[in-house]
């Protein structure tokens, strides 16, 4: 699909064989190399508030004339060399919200040109197993067949070379590894967002299987477009959820309930968090539950106000999920012109919303950062019971400052495997993306760095679970869910001793 060279390494084009040109991927010059590389180490430097909070500033320096040197000996670089680069060096920050964005032109491209696979699979468990979820009806491969290679690549060596591509919060590194095979921000997961830029697709694609039997197998299929992907995913029940309808309670044994709540994102559908929780904590209560199994796995984040909602009902005295919120810069620095964002507050940088700190940050205005920073009470609703937080490494920005912040609370125990955040907080809220001018590239920069206010916290350390559970291919095939089961162990013990 696209031309490359040498930006990525040369054991990525062993791997992926030699690609091919197309009229969308632009070549730029080396002048334009560096500039735009330029402008983003500048604007990195002056509004990413966790910059160097991992990586000291050589190493990151270093890395940006890398891409530049590069540039410069091959006489330029294709857009997508340029964004493979980027996305690759980015990763480096240890921030989830730092990632880069195609440029116009090549996203026009992705929707009609076939480089999408026609199933959705996802990995399965600690050892990593490729697993077919569904596929689309003109292709005859069963949900549980497992993936074992791709145009003859083995699938655990194209995991291990695309998943360097994806970003993660600290040192949460095994919430890198779900998104090679899905992900909502780099669409059809990294082998095919990332692959499509490093090789040519053709439009069909021979895939190895080892069926539920043991048997192996193989398919040519034929690859999508963009749309059609997206018109596969939503015939097959794989598209973006909305908080509104991702909230379930069960009552699963007498005193004891499962609540589910799959994602806070309430943006794309809003509804009042109180619309949504009221009715189901009203219940909670109405049926004396005295355990509560809160389900968040998936749960990648989302919008405060769900986040919050869901805090103040299981609170048991007042507690604010935030120490603090900074700022990197009370201005645009270097970014002005070529920053845009979805609040426009976050582009006219009032100084008087930032006050100057000794370490040379700012706090921002509370007023501005709103219920994050302030002492919530229990909502009149408030589960007063024992919880059990189901985590995987899904938990993420909003899920997972819920679930770190509510670690002191008595009794609560998780279960699951590492969350994907950062349990210190993260460099988060509102997100600037920088345009760079030569290659149309975006990069997204959060604007904040959020501390939870809790004690003890190790900074970029995930959420990791008080009992370890995690499915494996043979449960995942039975329909079993050993974490699910574990946790329900856990609660009827509970609710025994409660007696």
């Amino acid at each position: 699909m696209y031309r490359t060279i040498s930006a990525i390494g040369l054991g990525f084009l062993v791997l992926l064989g030699q690609p091919a040109e197309t009229a969308a991927n632009e070549w730029l010059l080396p002048a334009d190399i560096e500039a735009d590389v330029g402008l983003l180490e500048r604007s990195l430097q002056h509004l990413h508030p966790g910059y160097q909070r991992f990586t000291d500033s050589t190493a990151l320096a270093d890395g940006w004339a890398d891409i530049v040197a590069t540039a410069n000996a091959a006489n330029g670089m294709s857009q997508a060399d340029l964004y493979l680069a980027v996305s690759r060096h980015l990763t480096t920050i240890r921030c989830n919200h730092t990632k880069a964005e195609l440029p116009a032109n090549l996203v026009a491209e992705r929707r009609i040109t076939p480089t999408y696979l026609p199933f959705r699979w996802q990995l399965i468990g600690p050892d990593r197993r490729a697993v077919v979820v569904a596929s689309s009806v003109e292709v005859s491969i069963r949900s549980g067949d497992e993936l074992v290679a791709i145009d003859g690549k083995p699938i655990d060596a194209l995991i291990e070379t695309f998943v360097g591509f994806i970003p993660a919060d600290g040192y949460a590194d095994a919430a890198r590894y779900p998104e090679v095979a899905f992900s909502s921000e780099f669409p059809g997961g990294a082998i095919e967002h990332f692959g499509a830029l490093t090789s040519a697709f053709a439009d069909t694609v021979e895939v190895e299987f080892i069926g539920a039997d043991g048997t192996a197998f193989s398919r040519t299929v034929k690859r999508l477009s963009g749309d059609q992907w997206r018109t596969m995913l939503q015939d097959t029940g794989g598209f973006y959820r909305n908080f509104k309808d991702a909230v379930e309670l069960e009552f699963v044994a007498p005193e004891i309930a499962r609540l589910s709540v799959a994602t806070f994102v309430n943006y794309r559908q809003p509804v009042q968090p109180a619309v949504v929780y009221d009715p189901i904590f009203r219940a909670i209560a109405e049926q004396d539950i005295d355990v509560l199994v809160l389900d968040l796995r998936g749960n990648g984040g989302g919008s405060d106000n769900a986040q919050l909602g869901l805090l103040e009902r299981l609170l048991l005295s007042p507690t604010r999920l935030m120490r603090d919120v900074v700022a990197a810069a009370n201005n645009l620095g270097p970014a002005t012109g070529h920053v845009e964002s979805w609040d426009q507050r976050a582009l006219a940088m009032a100084p008087d919303d930032y006050e100057p700190l000794e370490n040379g940050l700012f706090r921002v205005n509370p007023d501005w950062v709103g219920r994050n920073v302030e002492w919530l009470p229990p909502h009149p609703l408030a589960f007063q019971g024992e919880l059990i937080v189901l985590v995987d490494s899904s938990l993420s920005s909003g899920s997972n400052h819920l679930v770190s912040r509510l670690q002191d609370r008595p009794g609560l125990t998780l279960v699951g495997s590492d969350g994907g955040g950062n349990a210190a907080g993260a460099t988060a809220g509102i997100l600037f993306t920088l345009r760079l001018p030569a290659s149309g590239i975006g990069v997204r920069i959060p604007a904040w760095r959020q501390t939870i206010d809790r004690d003890g916290l190790s900074d970029g350390q995930p959420v990791r679970p008080d009992l370890r559970v995690e499915p494996t291919l043979a449960t995942w095939r039975r329909g079993e869910d050993p974490v699910l089961e574990a946790a329900l162990v856990q609660a009827h013990k509970r609710r025994r001793a409660s007696r």
